[in-house]
């Protein structure tokens, strides 16, 4: 049997998409019969957070950061405390301090690195730095797991290493209740998300000035931008065709979700490395609409001509096109939605992640690979 550290960035309670990816990984690879202990090490995102002892959890202070990334000296300490006995190594990137230790793994530990994203942060100097550690540990790492071949072919690091890729799409459970159209009392379309600027908010609501008949938009998700776009809302006269909904309960979610005419997401930069919020709408078998964006695995999730469709991010007229397009066309929304609940089925449901976990983490050779 093999043991497995993981490193991580923060705590697996921690609100966010690569803490939750790594949790799923853990209780998965504790269920497989030839793996055996498994540990888990990252920094505490607040002081107070304590570990999770039954998830094998090992939490170290940070004692500043530089940019987003946390350094921690106890994280150090508990990675050499713990790697001995270790014969896997699994770094969740993009995590620098991750990554100069994996510079220092003993010989014969097995290297993994699950590459979520690049490093994308303004300054010049920390990404020449930082991406000449990531490169370094791309060098040392038996395979680099990446979320899309999309993703994988457009980051300046990880093409470099086409034989080492292994493509793990994310997935997400598959939605177990029936579609309850008859609540239904208007039609709308549904984005969820942070209300940041790389998911291109302002425009979409700028489109639906342009929309034709009586359909709404409902934003779900808080953040910086909140005071912004309802100002813009407010401005172009949009406030019955326009919901901010803020955070939302899962059971409120599900029923956005269940009940929505289409999913628009119009994210502008590869900051969007993936989309979860995509393939949750595919398996409700809800049409996508996406911005053109190269690089990102939003254009994995959702194949133009087969599950929806694509517009230009920073037009309005071409969004708003794209919306009318869909909504004024039944057939199309029908033939769309099962190719949702198909293209679902085959890559992105929960069911299909212990074949991922094996194929990636446990044979000797990439059995599943760049392509």
């Amino acid at each position: 049997m093999k043991n497995v550290l993981v490193l991580g960035k923060y705590e697996l309670n921690y609100n966010g998409g690569v803490e939750q990816v790594s949790r799923k990984w853990l209780q998965h690879l504790r269920q497989h019969e030839d793996i055996g202990k498994v540990c888990y090490i990252a920094t505490k995102s607040s002081a107070e957070v304590e570990p999770l002892a039954a998830e094998g959890e090992c939490l170290a202070p940070a004692q500043f950061h530089i940019n987003t990334q946390p350094i921690s000296f106890g994280y150090c300490v508990e990675y050499f405390r713990n790697v001995r006995d270790c014969d896997i190594l699994h770094a969740h990137f993009p995590n620098i301090i991750a990554a100069l230790l994996l510079l220092f793994a003993p010989a014969g530990k097995e290297v993994l690195i699950h590459w979520h994203a690049d490093l994308l942060n303004k300054n010049k100097f920390f990404l020449l730095v930082g991406g000449s550690i990531l490169r370094l540990a791309c060098k040392r790492a038996k395979r680099i797991i990446v979320t899309s071949p999309q993703y994988a072919e457009s980051s300046d690091i990880v093409r470099k290493f086409k034989s080492k890729i292994f493509i793990a799409p994310l997935t997400c459970r598959a939605n177990e209740t029936e579609e309850i159209i008859a609540r239904r009392c208007d039609r709308y379309l549904l984005t969820v998300g942070r209300l940041v600027p790389y998911k291109g908010l302002e425009k979409l609501i700028e489109a639906m000035r342009l929309v034709e008949g009586d359909v709404k938009l409902k934003i779900v998700g808080k953040g910086p931008l909140r005071a912004q776009l309802e100002g813009l809302v407010h401005e172009l006269g949009l406030r019955g065709k326009v919901e901010l909904l803020g955070s939302v309960s899962a059971s409120e979610l599900n029923a956005l979700y269940s009940e929505c005419d289409a999913f628009v997401l119009n994210s502008n930069t590869r900051a969007e490395a993936f989309g979860v919020v995509l393939i949750e709408a595919l398996s409700h078998a809800k049409p996508l609409l996406t911005s053109r964006l190269p690089g990102s695995g939003a254009n994995y999730v959702n194949i133009e001509g087969v599950t929806g469709s694509y517009h230009d991010c920073d037009d309005p007229a071409d969004i708003a096109r794209n919306i009318n397009a869909l909504l004024q066309n039944s057939d199309l929304r029908e033939v769309y939605s099962k190719n949702c609940t198909m293209r679902f089925s085959e890559l992105f449901d929960d069911r299909c992640l212990p074949d991922y976990i094996n194929a990636a983490v446990i044979p000797p050779e990439i059995s599943r690979g760049f392509e």
